[in-house]
């Protein structure tokens, strides 16, 4: 199974994006080549989820750019980026059996019932939910909910994937899992994902490109890296390890670091939003 849209490379600008009248981000310039899988940690009002919402459509920037595979999209509207979220809570739709909300995307591309409902099928083996398609949403687990809505995400084909908090809904024994899942998705699907978390050891886990890296099955495909944003204690909120990305680095204007390889555009040595 092959997804259409896999690979997109991503870049924000200069974005500041105000919300209620408070200026959430500020200036921020952040990117990362097509199949990567960057992690973004920083403590609750930090601004990770506004990234996101940024990067999907759903959150108007006060100025700045986003861009998609090269292209500014900064004025286009969420449904047609191509960009597909997967939230904190799974809002899985409970009149539909598991099966029909995989499938949702698909419906609203009009691709016929039967050839959704085997990718529906498909998707959902793909999870470690074979099997699960006639089940109502009301009998699974936190953790599989969560997967059906990993699914659901799967099937719209997305150019970009973001993850809200992915595993802050899960109990704990469960979160393992599910990161684990996460980066073998993202693997077996070549795909480029952004994940938002508060957690250091999870974002530490996800970007950590020893682990993943060493399971890489396709060309082309870049490990996870790390990126911060404004308020994260310490020197750092990765591991070293974890921020490293192949990839030249070259000097912004303003005097701060940024990859202009195939890596994520990070400012090593200060959080994003520091003065340079």
């Amino acid at each position: 199974m092959s997804l259409q849209h896999a690979g997109v490379v991503w870049r924000c600008e200069d974005l500041t994006v105000d919300l209620d009248g408070a200026r959430v981000l500020d200036g921020i310039s952040v990117g990362a080549a097509g199949r990567s899988f960057t992690v973004v940690v920083g403590p609750s009002g930090a601004g990770k989820t506004t990234l996101l919402r940024a990067l999907a459509g759903l959150a108007v920037p006060a100025s700045g750019t986003v861009r998609l595979g090269g292209h500014d999209v900064t004025a286009t509207p969420a449904h047609q980026r191509g960009v597909a979220v997967m939230f904190q809570e799974p809002r899985l739709f409970p009149a539909m059996d598991v099966g029909d909300n995989v499938a949702f995307p698909l419906r609203m591309q009009k691709v016929p019932s039967a050839a959704r409902r085997r990718e529906a099928e498909a998707l959902l083996a793909e999870v470690g939910l074979d099997g699960f398609a006639a089940r109502t949403v009301r009998s699974l687990s936190g953790g599989e909910q969560q997967r059906v809505a990993l699914a659901r995400a799967l099937a719209a084909r997305p150019r970009l994937l973001l993850l809200d908090e992915p595993t802050s809904a899960v109990d704990a024994p469960r979160r393992a899992e599910l990161r684990r899942l996460l980066r073998t998705v993202q693997e077996r699907f070549a795909l480029t994902i952004v994940a938002v978390t508060h957690d250091q050891a999870e974002a530490a886990e996800l970007a950590e490109p020893g682990g993943a890296a060493g399971r890489a099955g396709g060309a082309g495909w870049r490990p996870p890296c790390g990126v911060r944003l404004p308020g994260v204690t310490g020197r750092r909120a990765l591991p070293r390890r974890a921020q490293h990305h192949p990839g030249g680095c070259a000097r912004r204007d303003d005097g701060a670091r940024r990859h202009d390889g195939p890596g994520v555009g990070v400012r090593r040595g200060r959080r994003l939003g520091d003065p340079p």
